[in-house]
C-alpha cells in the first residue's frame, strides 16, 4: 500500500506539474514574454527563448562539484567544436576568446579554424598575459 501511495503521490505531482507550466505558457503568452524563476530570480525571457527549458533536472548523485564543472566543461567545448567544423571555408570564420585565462580553448579552436582559413583571438585580463 506504501509504495501504491508514494507512486499515486508522485503521478499526481507530475500531473500538477505538467498543468502548471501549460498554465504557465499560456499566461507567457498573453503578457507577450515568459516568465521565469531562475534561482530565486524573476526573469521575463522571449517567448522564442528556448534557454531553461529544463530547470527540473536534478544534480547527480555522487558527484563532485568538479567532475559536474568538468563535465560541463566537456560538453560546452564539444559542442563549440561541433559548430566549428560545421563552419564553411569561404566564410573564414573568427573565434573571439574574451577573459582566456591560460587560453587552451582559442589553441584547440585555432588549429581548427586554420584548416577553414579562419583566425582566432585570444583577450586576456590579467595584465602580465594580456595580449592579442
Amino acid at each position: 500500500m506504501k509504495n501504491f501511495l508514494l507512486r499515486f503521490n508522485k503521478a499526481v505531482r507530475k500531473g500538477i506539474k505538467k498543468t502548471k507550466i501549460k498554465l504557465h505558457s499560456k499566461c507567457g503568452k498573453w503578457k507577450g514574454y515568459r516568465p521565469i524563476n531562475l534561482f530565486g530570480r524573476e526573469l521575463k525571457l522571449s517567448l522564442d527563448s528556448q534557454m531553461f527549458g529544463h530547470l527540473n533536472l536534478k544534480m547527480p548523485v555522487g558527484l563532485s562539484k568538479s567532475d559536474i564543472v568538468q563535465y560541463a566543461d566537456y560538453v560546452q567545448f564539444r559542442s563549440i567544436v561541433q559548430c566549428m567544423d560545421d563552419l564553411s571555408v569561404e566564410k573564414k570564420p573568427v573565434f573571439v576568446d574574451v577573459g582566456a585565462y591560460h587560453g587552451l580553448y582559442v589553441v584547440m579552436i585555432g588549429s581548427i579554424l586554420k584548416e577553414k582559413g579562419g583566425v582566432s583571438l585570444r583577450l586576456s585580463p590579467i595584465k602580465k598575459t594580456f595580449q592579442f
